[in-house]
């Protein structure tokens, strides 16, 4: 149905004349009627201004004087269609607050009063304006006397921001949070209603009423209405604020209107607390209307708390079903949303210091001693808020967002453990940050052969590796060769160890040196054939051993004399010494000018040539002492100086 055939059926509840769009369709008595804080305006003093707690016993009889137990004093406000009178009880020696129709209005008026007395005095509620009786004046005309509200209504403080009345609304809360809870006590009155079967139909801000020690009353029950039971039919007709109407309550037909409907009602009053405005803020009634049948509402500022603005938004769904089913559960969303506040206020402080962060790794190359801090101030921020709100949304995605760029900045400063930590802490990591994680990874891991590959590589070089075992086994072949080259004066044998060894002689001579050699490489093989360099140099030794037996077999065979066989072996030293003198060592270079020594020296006195190679053999070995010495001084592995 369109709103143009609602309407048509309608008309009958349709003001015939323009009014204002804050009015409701039905006698009216304003937002002053129920404001009792202020000096009320002095009364003229009239006999049926004298109220009754007792019907009159003829409608007709004359006022009798003694009969009244109110007397009226003063005038609170009016309204469209009644006005409400300070009166004074005698009997209980108290003000009360007396509402009743005035003398122009009609029949339907009055009977609306008598039923919003009996609607109201029916709910005993600490939020619902007491109502004490029902009086007469000397006509019988009825008058609702109310308790008097010292206090102002929620409107006045939205209109006032200035207000004294703020001071004891707020209580030292920001005013956010002080409206949030007054309307949750205004739920607990809706919620009591509501289990006595009675719909509000009128809540909005100029209905709301705090008093000075912070009570709060739900006031105007006028257009209440206990809801129709099955079948009941009943007339149709507009009643309430179409500022704030709910879009069932376009239709005017009770049976349409339940619980949610006063739901939605509430969402609207806090939406214009909190907005500024109503929900459907228009320029005539026609337009509200037509904004309120669609649901159109108005989005919220910013400014208000995401969580708050999903709970007001369903309270004012435009389906019934999409709303909160009772006011306790709108009552309920709105604790918890203040229960959440602390936690969404930690998270809006870390969401600042993510902000900044994200601002920082900007950069090609951030700092880290500027990154670290942020990164632990945003995660800090929003675990706390984790730990007050579980489910909080935006801690829960800044966490994310945060330990995210915490990652890539560790991925690409190259620093994979610690990305791979970060990560560990993410529900859903990136595909894009797996992959660059990956390959930092995977490029770490080359590192690491190739790191490996070269430390064991620096320890197959490393000269000071089994150096002592190197000198023992150079000083035992230093004291053979010196052994054999002095023995033949030594024992009275040796002329005929001579005679029997003839041209070989010399190459028995080597037999000393290979056992000693070959017991030192036997028993000491795991240090002196441990390491490459170890073994190269053991090798070296078996082939000199090997190339002077060779050099002294072929002077055999060819008939050369001894003397010559020996400065031949000198020469053969040397020429073995300039190897590794070039491929490993300068070193070397000492065992190399020993044997060219010894080579020269033999060529002057080829008489002396056996102590002569005696000397320069041993030299030769004992020289490479000073090379173990400068070579274990001048290697210093990147471990050894990373320590």
């Amino acid at each position: 149905m369109d709103l143009d055939s609602l309407l048509s059926d309608l008309k009958d509840s349709l003001p015939s004349t323009p009014r204002p769009l804050e009015e409701t369709h039905r006698p009216d008595w304003e937002e002053a009627t129920l404001v009792s804080g202020e000096q009320p305006v002095p009364a003229e003093p009239q006999a049926d201004l004298r109220l009754s707690l007792s019907p009159p016993v003829a409608v007709d009889a004359p006022a009798d004087a003694d009969r009244g137990d109110l007397v009226v004093v003063g005038e609170l406000g009016k309204g469209g269609m009644g006005v409400v009178l300070l009166a004074r009880q005698p009997s209980l020696d108290r003000e009360v607050a007396v509402k009743v129709p005035l003398r122009t209005a009609s029949e339907s008026t009055v009977h609306a009063l008598v039923r919003e007395a009996r609607t109201t005095g029916s709910l005993e509620h600490p939020g619902i304006v007491p109502v004490h009786a029902l009086a007469f004046d000397s006509a019988g005309t009825p008058a609702l006397v109310m308790k008097r509200i010292e206090g102002v209504s929620w409107a006045t403080l939205m209109r006032e921001a200035g207000h004294g009345a703020w001071r004891f609304v707020t209580a030292g809360r920001d005013r956010l949070e002080a409206q949030v809870q007054l309307l949750m006590q205004v739920c607990n009155a809706v919620a009591f209603a509501h289990r006595q079967g009675v719909l509000h139909r009128d809540i909005k801000p100029a209905n709301v009423m705090v008093g000075e020690f912070g009570e709060v009353y739900l006031a105007d029950w006028g257009v209440a209405t206990r809801k129709p039971l099955p079948g009941e039919e009943r007339r149709k007709g507009l009643v309430g604020t179409p500022l704030y109407f709910a879009p069932e309550m376009v239709t005017g037909d009770d049976a349409q209107m339940d619980e949610r409907t006063d739901v939605y009602l509430l969402g609207a009053t806090l939406y214009h607390a909190l907005c500024g405005w109503p929900p459907h803020a228009a320029r005539n009634l026609k337009e509200a209307l037509a904004h309120a049948w669609a649901g159109e509402v108005r989005p919220m500022p910013q400014e208000i708390p995401a969580e708050l603005a999903e709970v007001i938004s369903r309270a004012l769904a435009r389906d019934p079903p999409q709303r909160y089913p009772s006011a306790t559960a709108l009552r309920d969303a709105l604790a918890e949303f203040l229960r959440h506040r602390g936690s969404s206020r930690l998270a809006a402080a870390a969401m600042e210091r993510l902000a900044a962060l994200e601002a920082e790794l900007k950069p090609a190359n951030p700092p880290r001693e500027r990154i670290a801090p942020l990164v632990s101030e945003c995660r800090f921020g929003f675990l706390q808020a984790l730990n007050e709100w579980a489910d909080n949304p935006v801690a829960r995605d800044g966490l994310q967002r945060c330990i995210v760029a915490a990652a890539w900045f560790e991925v690409r400063t190259g620093n994979a453990s610690a990305a791979r930590a970060l990560m560990a802490e993410l529900a859903k990591v990136p595909d894009e940050l797996k992959t660059a994680l990956r390959t930092l990874e995977l490029d770490d891991e080359q590192s690491l052969v190739r790191k490996a590959h070269f430390e064991h590589l620096e320890r197959e070089l490393d000269p000071r590796v089994a150096i002592r075992q190197r000198i023992r086994l150079f000083l035992a072949l230093s004291g053979v060769i010196l052994l054999v080259t002095v023995l033949p004066s030594l024992l009275p044998v040796w002329p005929q160890l001579e005679a029997w060894l003839g041209p070989w002689l010399l190459v028995g001579k080597l037999l000393p040196a290979s056992l000693t050699l070959l017991v030192a490489i036997v028993l000491g093989r795991r240090s002196l054939l441990g390491t490459r360099l170890n073994r190269r140099i053991s090798w070296l030794l078996v082939f000199v051993l090997l190339a002077v037996t060779v050099n002294r077999t072929v002077g055999v065979f060819l008939g050369i004399p001894p003397e010559k066989v020996l400065i031949l072996d000198l020469v053969v030293g040397a020429a073995l010494s300039s190897g590794p003198a070039l491929l490993f060592h300068w070193g070397f270079f000492i065992s190399l000018g020993c044997n060219i020594l010894g080579v020269i020296v033999a060529l002057i006195w080829p008489e002396h040539v056996r102590w002569i190679y005696g000397a320069a053999a041993a030299s030769a070995l004992s020289g490479l002492l000073i090379t173990w010495t400068t070579w274990r001084s001048e290697f210093t592995p990147p471990i050894d100086r990373a320590r």
